[in-house]
């Protein structure tokens, strides 16, 4: 029932009294502004840490694609000067993409580059099969990297030639070592020998080597050598033989 009480007029009005309504929805704006003084610097928390985090997240993305360009600067200098006409300035890149290959960035497309710079220059050779021999390493479990490792080490192979005594003119033997050379192989100096040899043959190591072995027999083919790759056993940890070292013997009879 309504509270009423007579005014000054002696009419009834309404008691200050407030009705049950009224107390509910002062009750629930207390508590919504309590449950808001809590959340509020919740959610400001929140939404500062995801500004921060995506903030962090673009300078990273800057950071990364600045790193890419400069990569991609440093190769586009080395690949003009690992083709330089100037030997010196072919080292100093040769020693630069040593720092990329220790770093593990050196760019897989760059690969046979670096071989092509041995071919360039033959007396690179020994410090490229350094780099080539990391490379390598780098690149187990990729088959597409260690395909192009195979290829760049078919420039800095060294064969050691050797035949019988007598069975080949010196004319001819030169004309070998003149055409494996030109295809970018070190070729050693090479060595007669006092036995018979029943075939030609092409003996290797490593048996990681077979597909740059292969191509090695197909090279071979085409300046006029018909060899058989033969794998010799007991050298894949002794390091007396270093990697990419082959041995070519070609058949004949020695004669006195």
């Amino acid at each position: 029932m309504e509270n009423t009480q007579p005014n000054l007029q002696g009419k009834p009005t309404k008691s200050a009294t407030p009705g049950p309504n009224q107390s509910t929805w002062k009750d629930s704006l207390e508590v919504t502004a309590k449950i808001a003084g809590i959340l509020t610097p919740v959610i400001l928390f929140i939404f500062t840490q995801q500004v921060n985090s995506a903030q962090n997240k673009h300078n990273e993305d800057v950071r990364k694609t600045a790193e890419q360009q400069q990569d991609l600067n440093r190769v586009a200098t080395l690949i003009k000067s690992l083709a330089s006409p100037d030997s010196i300035e072919r080292e100093y890149a040769i020693v630069f993409a040593g720092v990329l290959i220790d770093q593990k960035r050196f760019p897989v497309e760059m690969y046979t580059a670096l071989g092509l710079a041995a071919k360039k220059d033959t007396a690179l050779n020994d410090k490229i099969s350094v780099y080539l021999d990391t490379l390598r390493s780098q690149s187990i479990g990729d088959a597409a990297a260690t395909k192009q490792v195979s290829k760049a080490r078919a420039y800095v192979t060294r064969i050691a030639l050797e035949y019988p005594k007598g069975s080949y003119t010196t004319e001819a033997v030169k004309t070998y070592v003149d055409k494996l050379s030109g295809m970018g192989y070190k070729v050693d100096a090479p060595e007669i020998i006092f036995e018979p040899i029943r075939q030609t043959m092409l003996k290797y190591y490593y048996k990681a080597e077979a597909a740059p072995v292969t191509k090695l027999i197909e090279d071979l083919s085409s300046v006029g050598i018909q060899a058989t790759a033969v794998y010799v056993n007991g050298f894949e940890t002794t390091g007396t033989v270093k990697p990419y070292t082959y041995e070519l013997w070609l058949a004949g009879n020695p004669t006195p």
